[in-house]
């Protein structure tokens, strides 16, 4: 099959349509919240792409420096989504435990200092509009400190559309 002649609407469904990477590289920051709610990664851990059809999926990778530094320390990171300039809202709903993260981390001793990826499957942004990814932070213990490392190592993320 010839890709190149193909019409673009009629790209078979797991055809690649756009790959998008976003490296924050070595002038990253330290980010860090002692909130209970979710606290933004910032522009260094975004990606931003601007889907070629409404029903395909898009797949969504984040690597990041994770840093916790208090004893029993409950971190979590997820993963927000804003269409077209909107708010961002949490793509993860909360679970019966009502964790609503991707990624939880328990430090049981005094820190942990860790690289994390996290992998996300979009399915449900039916739009041809611009979508920012963006990865939100917080310790569920209030009070104590959560941490997105950005100056240890890059924040990198990519983004993936595929034809459904």
């Amino acid at each position: 099959l010839d890709f190149a002649k193909v019409p673009f609407q009629k790209m078979p469904a797991g055809t690649v349509l756009q790959i998008l990477s976003n490296n924050s590289g070595t002038n990253g920051s330290e980010l860090s919240t002692t909130s209970g709610s979710y606290a933004s990664g910032g522009s260094e851990c975004t990606i931003t792409i601007t889907p070629k059809k409404a029903n395909s999926e898009i797949y969504v990778t984040a690597n990041f420096n994770a840093d916790s530094a208090q004893s029993n320390s409950k971190v979590m990171y997820t993963l927000y989504r804003s269409i077209d300039g909107g708010a961002y809202t949490n793509v993860v709903p909360s679970n019966t435990n009502g964790y609503d993260s991707l990624i939880r981390i328990h430090d049981l001793g005094s820190r942990v200092l860790v690289n994390q990826t996290i992998d996300w499957v979009d399915t449900t942004h039916n739009t041809t509009n611009s979508i920012s990814y963006r990865i939100y932070f917080k310790n569920q213990t209030s009070g104590q400190t959560a941490r997105i490392r950005n100056d240890i190592t890059a924040c990198i993320m990519v983004a993936q559309e595929m034809a459904q």
